[in-house]
């Protein structure tokens, strides 16, 4: 960057936004900028976008116009004040930017300027705050050549510009996207570039909106797992085992992202080796959903559709599978083993992969991977092990996984058997060692390496086992097995048909009976299935009691009562489980309206940890508390086990292989109920259980 084009006031802006840990109550508002030096089009294309998206889930603002109409003597009166009265002006603007997104539920797009080039003093003013960052969510960075920048301004008969060389216009732009890239990384905002070259790009920056518009984690892992759906769906009666490969550096030596890129830079005669995606994920987005999603919006800016299957297609002649993994794949497609099947789980380009799997013959093997806006996902670590989860309980696979880095530690931890694919020495990486190293030893991982080529040393890491995907031993036992998996270890007990059970449930579904006279109903209830089934189950112990008559006795408490943990699922989850605290008083208590809000803190010590609900329909809200406790249990070693205590269930989860299905084959908990009930039917407003018992039925 040109010395005249250096300035001060991005130090203000290097300070990262902290990524969301803690979600907040109050969701931050979608909110994208669109961004570009004077003259690139900013405010043509954000009139063509008001007339084509309209005005139902989108609001327009042109920055400087709010500026006019907000401060006092408009932006001529702006433009003479100090820059901290300009930052004050700046933000009030923001602010209520901000607010009216929230109020209205509609996303934003906002119009800016980041920095401001002064001629005369040959100064660039830096016109984007920090607020302005913290505000946004995305940002579409509008960029041309700087002769067609010059042209534009030279011919622009509604605005008198100042007339730059097309050198200066080019430091200039360059200046702020390098600037504006590294800040929004900082912050965590999303920053694509979108070439306004030759039209006003409307098509193209309609597309990232509409994508930006319905894109997050949920959407995110719903679309990864309908393309799961989609490859195993024909199959699934045939199925039993299921191999599950990462792609670059697992399935084959290189690394096809570097090999894209290396591509690109050769067709622009940029730096061979300049990869920008190292960048994103040593930055303190680190390997979050946003850091995969903002290496989509970095292919996005690249190149188009056509440009990227071009250089997808040199990438592959680059691209090698292993000739052991040819092999494996090749056996597995064999007529006899219609029960085996293979995908692939990849972070990176996933079209290169297909290019490479169809020329050898792989064509039946599917890959899962990203690349394009239109693939609809990225694949993330928590994908990854999310998908492989999916294929175990609801499809009821048994899973061999191949990873070799950080990104597929969940996947390796989620299969049912893992392989950490170790190649030669100057291909690894010491953080993943280090990070094996300590999941192995440390957090219960159970996996075995297997080494390419054979000849290289294995890894020294105490567990990990050297196993070869030639032996056959190993293809019996794991790769083409076909035996039925057992189901999960759960054992469910109810007291439907027991007298006091119809007795106490006869209030809990009495429609008569609401707030204190229910919350009363279920206190009793928890009490009940407390002393009555928990007692039992988990057993009693000896404690000292004073008599009456002043001597010393023998009493009874819960075994390791002092370690029990009692967790309250908010909300209708409290009333219920303070009836179990009242049987249990030397237990723990705790609420929670998520599964993430147990830390490990809360359960290190426990011997017992009882989740109480009101009602289990489907499964669907306590599966995750139950999955959360599971792996957090195998990650830090700990021995707990897991109650789960409900006034009701409903008879169809608990019917079959469905609880296995729900919960998951590798999920060992106890599930006691009050009764079962043959009903499948799903509260609201006044028949809502937690609506009822806190008299707030109004509010549905």
């Amino acid at each position: 960057m040109p010395s005249k084009f250096e300035y001060e006031g991005t130090a203000r802006l290097n300070e990262p936004t902290p990524l969301e840990l803690h979600p907040l109550s109050t969701p931050k508002p979608t909110i994208i900028g669109l961004y570009g030096i004077s003259g690139c089009g900013k405010t043509s294309l954000l009139r063509e976008l008001e007339t084509s998206l309209g005005g139902q889930d989108f609001d327009f603002y042109e920055g400087s116009e709010m500026i006019n109409k907000i401060v006092p003597g408009g932006l001529e009166k702006f433009q003479q004040m100090t820059e901290q009265q300009k930052i004050h002006w700046r933000e009030i603007v923001i602010k209520k930017i901000k607010q009216q997104c929230i109020d209205s539920e509609k996303i934003a797009i906002v119009t800016g300027h980041f920095l401001l080039w002064d001629k005369e003093d040959q100064k660039a003013e830096l016109a984007c705050t920090k607020s302005d960052i913290d505000m946004f969510t995305h940002i579409i960075y509008l960029k041309a050549s700087a002769e067609t920048l010059a042209t534009r301004r030279k011919e622009d008969k509604r605005k008198s510009r100042v007339l730059f060389s097309a050198n200066d216009l080019n430091a200039w732009q360059s200046a702020e996207e390098h600037e504006f890239r590294h800040i929004c990384r900082l912050h965590g905002v999303l920053f694509t570039v979108v070439s306004v070259e030759s039209e006003i790009p409307t098509k193209t920056t309609k597309k990232l909106i509409r994508d930006f518009q319905v894109h997050n984690e949920k959407y995110n892992l719903k679309k990864a797992e309908e393309r799961l759906h989609e490859i195993l769906g024909p199959r699934q009666n045939s199925l039993k085992t299921m191999l599950v490969l990462d792609a670059d550096q697992t399935l084959g030596p290189q690394d096809a992202t570097e090999e894209f890129w290396r591509e690109y830079n050769c067709s622009r005669s940029l730096a061979d080796d300049d990869n920008p995606l190292p960048a994103i994920f040593r930055s303190s987005l680190g390997l979050s959903y946003k850091a995969f999603r903002q290496t989509t919006m970095l292919y996005e800016s690249a190149c188009d559709d056509e440009e990227f299957e071009n250089l997808c297609q040199k990438a592959a002649e680059n691209v090698h599978i292993r000739d052991e993994f040819i092999q494996l794949l090749k056996a597995s497609e064999k007529p006899k083993r219609q029960h085996v099947g293979a995908v692939v789980l990849t972070a990176g380009i996933r079209r290169i992969w297909e290019i490479v799997l169809q020329k050898r013959g792989l064509s039946n093997v599917h890959v899962i991977g990203g690349g394009r806006v239109t693939d609809g996902y990225v694949v993330t670590p928590e994908v990854k092990a999310s998908l492989t989860r999916c294929m175990k309980n609801t499809y009821r696979l048994f899973t061999t996984a191949f990873g070799d880095s950080r990104v597929d530690l969940p996947m390796l931890y989620e299969a049912d058997k893992a392989i950490v694919v170790v190649g030669e020495l100057k291909t690894r990486k010491v953080s993943m060692e280090v990070v094996l190293s300590d999941a192995v030893v440390n957090h219960g991982l159970e996996a075995s390496q297997v080494v390419f080529p054979s000849t290289v040393s294995p890894l020294e890491i105490a567990k990990l086992e050297q196993v070869s995907t030639l032996d056959d031993d190993f293809r019996q036992n794991f790769v083409f097995r076909k035996d039925d998996l057992p189901l999960a270890e759960i054992r469910f007990e109810h007291f439907t048909e027991v007298s006091a059970s119809k007795l106490l449930a006869t209030r809990m579904r009495d429609a008569a009976y609401s707030g204190p006279d229910l919350r009363e109903a279920h206190h009793r209830a928890g009490f009940y299935l407390a002393t009555h089934l928990l007692t039992d189950k988990v057993g009693l112990e000896g404690c000292p009691i004073r008599h009456v008559q002043n001597r010393g006795e023998t009493g009874f408490k819960l075994s390791n009562e002092e370690n029990t943990l009692i967790v309250a699922m908010m909300r209708a989850g409290e009333p219920m489980a303070l009836g179990v605290s009242e049987a249990f008083p030397l237990a723990s208590f705790l609420h929670a309206k998520h599964a993430h809000d147990i830390e490990s803190m809360h359960v290190q010590k426990m011997s017992t940890i009882i989740l109480v609900d009101a009602v289990i329909n489907e499964g669907n809200t306590m599966a995750p508390f139950v999955e959360h406790l599971s792996t957090m249990k195998k990650h830090l070693a700990a021995n707990f086990r897991i109650v789960v205590v409900t006034g009701v269930v409903q008879k169809q989860l608990v019917e079959g292989d469905n609880l296995t299905r729900k919960f998951g084959r590798d999920a060992k908990f106890d599930l006691f109920a009050l009764r079962v009930s043959e009903t499948k039917f799903k509260g609201k407003g006044k028949t809502d259980t937690g609506h009822r018992l806190f008299n707030t039925t109004f509010l549905d």
